[in-house]
């Protein structure tokens, strides 16, 4: 666990019990940090598609989550600029490929914002891609509560 990481409802009542546990033995109570199973460490990832190496040196990579799109796209190999984009805020999906290779543009809905391209993927990954997200797009409400 890192620091400001996010818990799933189910790791935050096993910190609770652990310091309730402790609290009880009259034992001062830290937190480790193995606290997601091994392999699950993010369970919300839905599919994750990267750039093709040899065509680009450092490569970008889409990762599509339940609730949100992230695009991670690396200049050198510490420096990584991550932008996010939750679901209900994607317009439109487009896959643009050839007979390898295609690259994936995703649109938000306010035109101002600028849209996530990654490009270099195998055609497969960037179709696979694009059906996934607009099966998301068109799970979301039109209309949310939150408003």
């Amino acid at each position: 666990m890192g620091m400001f990481a996010t818990l799933t409802p189910t790791e935050a009542k096993m910190i609770e019990e652990q310091a309730v546990k402790a609290y009880e033995a009259g034992v001062n109570f830290v937190p480790d940090g193995n606290l997601r199973p091994s392999g699950s460490d993010t369970p919300d990832i839905i599919f994750r598609v990267r750039s093709v190496f040899p065509f680009q040196l450092f490569p970008d990579e889409m990762i599509i989550f339940r609730d949100r799109v992230r695009l991670i796209t690396r200049t050198l190999p510490a420096a990584d600029m991550v932008i996010d984009m939750h679901i209900h805020d994607v317009a439109q999906v487009e896959a643009d490929v050839g007979p390898i290779f295609g690259q994936l543009q995703v649109y938000p809905k306010l035109r101002t914002e600028e849209a996530l391209l990654i490009t270099r993927l195998f055609r497969k990954d960037a179709l696979a891609a694009r059906e996934i997200l607009e099966d998301l797009i068109r799970r979301v409400p039109i209309f949310s509560s939150t408003y």
